[in-house]
């Protein structure tokens, strides 16, 4: 299927990207010439996904799709934290004021702001600047993307 969106974290070791086929796959691409799929709950939209971005501290990962929803996962986890209604098919999302507004905007025209402090999770805020890492398994590299603890040199916010 067509691929209508793509967006690289912060570090540019994960590549998202959304789909005619109404899904967004995310893979680990630290080693290019060995790309690893990371799986995504809740990845499947109803209709066609026209746009994904990752906020600048690379935390969250955003997608819009036809069906009018606006999901955001926590890339700690790759877990679904919300969806937010749009009036319409949404075009455009992007993070803006140093990730404390997520904007979608729509085919109707309409751009809406979404404050970071009312629709994503507090807890998952805590620690600043926070990179992803390759984890190391059994087998050498697993390099599912993780998130470091708190306390591994990172600012408490």
């Amino acid at each position: 299927s067509s691929v209508l969106a793509v967006d690289f974290a912060p570090d540019g070791g994960v590549l998202a990207a959304g789909s005619r086929a109404g899904e967004v796959a995310v893979w680990d691409v630290s080693g290019p010439a060995e790309p690893v799929s990371v799986e995504l709950a809740e990845a499947d939209f109803d209709s066609w996904v026209n746009t994904a971005a990752f906020s600048h501290d690379g935390e969250w990962l955003a997608a819009g799709g036809s069906d009018g929803d606006v999901r955001i996962w926590s890339t700690g986890d790759w877990q679904p934290v919300t969806t937010l209604p749009h009036p319409g098919a949404v075009t455009a999302v992007g993070f803006a004021a140093e990730d404390r507004v997520l904007w979608s905007a729509a085919v109707d025209g309409t751009a809406r702001p979404w404050p970071s402090a009312t629709v994503l999770p507090a807890v998952s805020r805590r620690c600043s600047r926070r990179r992803l890492a390759p984890r190391v398994g059994a087998s050498g590299h697993d390099r599912r993307p993780r998130r470091p603890a708190c306390g591994a040199g990172h600012a408490q916010r």
